[in-house]
């Protein structure tokens, strides 16, 4: 079993002796704090039904309850502009029908509804977004 951490696969070679693999120690890609990563989430947050946004997001700079189940999100950093993918969640139990939709973006603002059983409600909830910033 051979395992590296490259993305060039010239950082891979064999050696003259049959089973035995050479692996160049190097990084052609950054993780830590890297946006400019098309695959990479730019931001993430969870909110509670009240607005509030809990620690240990990313990316956001706040949240605003409009009225019940109705939130804004302002991103950090802006997106390039109004496509980019935002996904999210309700964090409740039980056999609701609990949705999140994200019904409207802007670059730096996504504007959610949540509900539950086709009513907005204030519910805690989850959003990551994906895109071009």
């Amino acid at each position: 079993l051979l395992a590296f951490d490259a993305v060039v696969p010239a950082a891979v070679g064999v050696s003259s002796l049959a089973g035995d693999a050479v692996v160049s120690a190097r990084r052609d890609h950054v993780h830590s704090g890297a946006t400019d990563i098309k695959s990479l989430a730019k931001a993430w947050a969870f909110v509670l039904g009240t607005g509030v946004l809990q620690a240990g997001s990313f990316n956001v700079t706040s949240t605003s309850r409009q009225g019940a189940g109705d939130y804004t999100i302002t991103w950090a950093t802006d997106f390039d502009g109004a496509l980019y993918s935002p996904v999210g969640n309700a964090q409740a139990g039980g056999a609701s029908d609990d949705v999140v939709a994200i019904h409207s973006l802007a670059a730096g603002v996504a504007y959610v509804d949540v509900s539950r059983n086709g009513s907005l409600t204030d519910l805690g909830w989850n959003i990551v977004a994906f895109g071009n910033q």
